[in-house]
This record gives C-alpha cells, sequence and structure tokens, in this order.
C-alpha cells in the first residue's frame, strides 16, 4: 500500500516533465523527503511565539467582517490568508497545528511548483541542484511550520511564475492566458508581494507580445493587466493604507529602508543584498553570490524573457524599499528566496559545464567537485536541517511549562507574565483552560527596569508566584548576564527558588517564602 501510494506521488510530480525512470525516482525522493520534512516539524507541534500568538488571537477573536478592519497588535496579513485561516479555526479549533496546516500544504505544493519552474527554465544539472537545495532549505522549512503568512508568499510567487512560463512557451492557445489573470487577481488577496511579481510578470508578458512572441492579442492582455490593478487598490483601499499608515511598524521595519543618504544607502544596498543570501535564503554568502551572479548572466543569454521573470520582481521589491514602500529584509522577502536558489544552482550548473568541456577527461572528478560545492553553498541550512529534524524548531516554546503549571496550581498561588510574553500567555491561557488563575501582566522589560521594583509590590502578598519569561533580550541587564537572568534575581526577593523550568526561548520559575 505504501508503495503504491509512493508510486502514485512519483507518477503525479513528474507528470509533464520529460524524465527517463531512474530520474523520476530522484526526483519524487528529492520532493518526499522535502516533504517529509516539512510536516516532521508539523507533528511536534512547537508553541507559539509572540508574533504567532498575535495574529491567532486577532483570527480567533474577530468575525470575518472584523478581519476586514486593520489587526490589533501590529499585525498584518492579506485577507484572503485571514478568511481561510478563520475558516480553518471555526470549523475545527485554533489548535496550533490547525494554525498551521494552511502554511504546511502551501510549503509541501510549492516543492512541486520549484520543481516544475527549475526543470522549465533551467538545462542540465541546474534543476537537480536548485530542487535539492529547495527542498532541505532550513528557512522554507521553517516557515511551512509557521501560523503566518510567509509561507504563501513563497506558494504564491512560484505559481504565478509557472504560469508565467507556460504561457510564454505555449502555443497559439490564447485561453490560458486567463487562468494566470484571475489567479493573479486572487493573489493580491492572500499575499502582499504578489504584487511585485505581477509587475514583473505583466512587463515581460507585454515585450512577448511586442515581439511578437506570445500569441495573445493586445485586447486580452490589457484586461488582464486592468484586473491586476483592480485587484491591488481594492486591496490597497481596504487594508493596505492602513498598513502603511502603521507608525510603530514604520518604525520597527526602519532598517530595511534604505536611508536617502550617501554613503549610507549605497551601504546599505550592498548590505541588504548580502544579508539577503543567508536569511532568508539559506545559503553560503561567499559561495552563492558568485554562483548567482554567473547563473543570472548565463539565464540572461539564453533566454531573456525567462531571466526577466525571476529578477524583475527582485527589482521591484528592492525599489519599494528604496522609497520606504516594503522592506527589504528577512521573512519579508523570503517570497524571493527561491529565486536566489534557482540562479545559484544555474550558476554551479553552468561552471560544472564549462568545467567538463573544457576538461573532458576529468569528468567524475569535475562533477565531485561540483557536489563539494554545491553541499558549501548550502552547508549552513543543511547542517541546521540536519539538527532540527531530531527536534522541533522552537523558539519560545512554553506549553509544556504551562501544562506543568496547571498541574501542580494551588490556591494563592500568582503568575507574573513578562512584558514580552503577554500574547503567547493569552493565547494558551484559553486554549489550555487556564481562566481561573490569579496573573499579574508585567510592564516592564530592559528598557525600563525600573519598573521591575513597582511590580514586585503587587506580588508580595501571594503564597507563591510563578514568573514566565519569553522572548527576553540576551544581552547583558547590569551585572546579569541576559534579561532573564537579571529578572530572576530580582524575584528573589519574594523568597528562593522553589522550581525552575527551561525551553527555547522561555523559562517558567517558582518563587516561594513558605
Amino acid at each position: 500500500m505504501i508503495r503504491n501510494g509512493y508510486e502514485g506521488f512519483m507518477q503525479w510530480a513528474a507528470a509533464g516533465l520529460q524524465l527517463e525512470g531512474r530520474q523520476r525516482w530522484i526526483l519524487s525522493g528529492l520532493l518526499a523527503a522535502g516533504a517529509l520534512l516539512r510536516i516532521q516539524q508539523w507533528l511536534f507541534c512547537r508553541s507559539l511565539w509572540l508574533d504567532e500568538a498575535k495574529l491567532a488571537l486577532n483570527i480567533a477573536n474577530r468575525s470575518f467582517g472584523e478581519l476586514l478592519a486593520p489587526l490589533d497588535y501590529n499585525q498584518a496579513a492579506g485577507i484572503g490568508f485571514l478568511w481561510v485561516q478563520k475558516g480553518l479555526v471555526s470549523v475545527f479549533s485554533d489548535h496550533e497545528m490547525v494554525l498551521r496546516l494552511l502554511p504546511l500544504l502551501a510549503g509541501i505544493t510549492s516543492l512541486i511548483l520549484f520543481s516544475r519552474l527549475v526543470f522549465s527554465i533551467l538545462p542540465g544539472l541546474a534543476p537537480w541542484i536548485a530542487l535539492a537545495l529547495f527542498a532541505v532549505n532550513e528557512r522554507q522549512i521553517y516557515f511551512a511550520n509557521e501560523a503566518k503568512q510567509y509561507g504563501l508568499d513563497v506558494f504564491w510567487v512560484l505559481l504565478l511564475l509557472l504560469l508565467a512560463v507556460q504561457l510564454l512557451r505555449a502555443g497559439p492557445g490564447v485561453r490560458r492566458i486567463w487562468p494566470l489573470g484571475l489567479l493573479g487577481f486572487l493573489a493580491v488577496w492572500f499575499s502582499h508581494p504578489a504584487v511585485f511579481v505581477l509587475a514583473g510578470v505583466g512587463l515581460v508578458l507585454a515585450w512577448a507580445r511586442w515581439k511578437n512572441a506570445l500569441e495573445v492579442s493586445w485586447p486580452r492582455l490589457a484586461a488582464v493587466g486592468v484586473l491586476w490593478i483592480g485587484g491591488f487598490l481594492l486591496t490597497l483601499w481596504i487594508s493596505l493604507r492602513a498598513l502603511m499608515a502603521n507608525s510603530m511598524l514604520q518604525e520597527y521595519w526602519q532598517a530595511a529602508f534604505m536611508p536617502w543618504s550617501w554613503p549610507e544607502g549605497f551601504l546599505w544596498a550592498g548590505r541588504a543584498f548580502s544579508d539577503f543570501f543567508v536569511n532568508p535564503g539559506a545559503l553560503v554568502v561567499g559561495l552563492a553570490l558568485p554562483l548567482f551572479v554567473v547563473g543570472a548572466v548565463v539565464l540572461g543569454r539564453q533566454n531573456p524573457g525567462h531571466a526577466a521573470l525571476l529578477l524583475l520582481p527582485a527589482g521591484f521589491t528592492f525599489t519599494a524599499a528604496v522609497f520606504h514602500l516594503y522592506p527589504f529584509q528577512e521573512r519579508l522577502v523570503l517570497f524571493l528566496a527561491p529565486v536566489a536558489v534557482g540562479l545559484t544552482a544555474q550558476g554551479a550548473g553552468a561552471l560544472a559545464g564549462f568545467c567538463a568541456r573544457r576538461w573532458e577527461r576529468y569528468r567524475m572528478l569535475v562533477l565531485f567537485l561540483l557536489g563539494l560545492l554545491v553541499v558549501g553553498v548550502g552547508w549552513d541550512s543543511l547542517r541546521r536541517t540536519a539538527v532540527k529534524a531530531c527536534e522541533t524548531q522552537a523558539r519560545e516554546h512554553i506549553r509544556p511549562m504551562l501544562v506543568r503549571m496547571r498541574a501542580a496550581w494551588q490556591p494563592g498561588d500568582r503568575l507574573y507574565v513578562y512584558s514580552h510574553a503577554w500574547a503567547p500567555w493569552r493565547y494558551y491561557r484559553k486554549r489550555l483552560g487556564l481562566g481561573d488563575m490569579d496573573w499579574v501582566q508585567g510592564r516592564a522589560d530592559r528598557q525600563t527596569a525600573s519598573l521591575f521594583t513597582e511590580e514586585l509590590r503587587r506580588l508580595k502578598d501571594a503564597r507563591r508566584v510563578w514568573v514566565l519569561v519569553s522572548r527576553y533580550s540576551r544581552k547583558p541587564v547590569y551585572d546579569c548576564p541576559d534579561e532573564r537572568a537579571y529578572i530572576l534575581k530580582l524575584f528573589t526577593r519574594l523568597g528562593p527558588r522553589r522550581w525552575h523550568q527551561e525551553a527555547p526561548g522561555a523559562s517558567l520559575t517558582m518563587f516561594s517564602g513558605e
């Protein structure tokens, strides 16, 4: 039964690709490995961290109509994503696995889309290298299990690029423009950065039509453009204008916008471009960056249209960062990571082809060195993926500690919730049935350390005090190595520490004077 299921998956994954029997097995093996790595993290069911919990509280506590308004807690996501998540929560529950189901499905589907895209536009060994790097990419695996919209950004980008490539390669079947048109309209409701991809796709299709390389009439092409622009303007009017006016988010992402001064702007551009390969690209920048440049040049010479499809979205995103309209940093540009992986693989494949032709007698040695190069490019990602395949990728894993506290809770106890732990606590308070507990919301943090003394006074009448800390600063505070150590040292004024448990990014401690 398992064998039949695997063979069915192999046939479906390789459908439409010109691959031989052994190649089909390798392809389906890479896809299955990538899918299993993503499913494994989903089954680990790590706790929601701060940002996930903030978005989950919006989804759980608002109606479908209320999700059209600006979200609480400085959160933002596409309306389509919010509504699908709300539907899943309404039908099932607000369990972590439910909240991460849509990103997981998007992450697995993205593997298929990416494989079809790279095998459609890259020659030789390049698509195999690209798929291997993408399947084990630590950032892609992580965001396929994040209850946020970034994994769906990747899905929509790959879907739109693949449809555009298929349209460029199609014959006279002009009706094929409408699936791309309708899905492009839908994409802007799910993914904010989809507009950058649509802008690039629209320019490439118009250029191809002008060169008579596209069998689509100008009126049809213009109608699709109007449909895309109309969808974007609707989302801009409904939700994006409020998001762009959010001063807190503008300040938070200030470092992700290009400074308008010299030489700061030039230095920022170089740093942003190189940092992109590290996070979210999860590649070794010293090797990946030159291979990316080689890959972009080679693909540009072989097929300028395909190169433009891949590079224009990055160009539009970078331009938006220059004008402080969209941050160019980390998870917000995760949707561009497949492009970096693909063109880096193209550069590696082109280099291998050149060496194999020049030193044909040493073909096996060239392939061996190519393998070492590919491993070097993805070494950080491979290492982290291998380590985290044996454990959950938890950031603020507070759920097990709260379960333990619930079992040990006694009348007269009180819980102190550190200021940055409030969102996960409020989410788990309802989910774990902790609503009857006496708790105090902290306001102090590293920036306002003097407030801790005031907050201690509010806890002195408690029989036992539990202290929940998460998302704390790792920087030294006074004579303590980090913020958590400083907090726990202060709370010893209430009595000796009777119980303590740590988890990735969090801790729970009980103090008692008895």
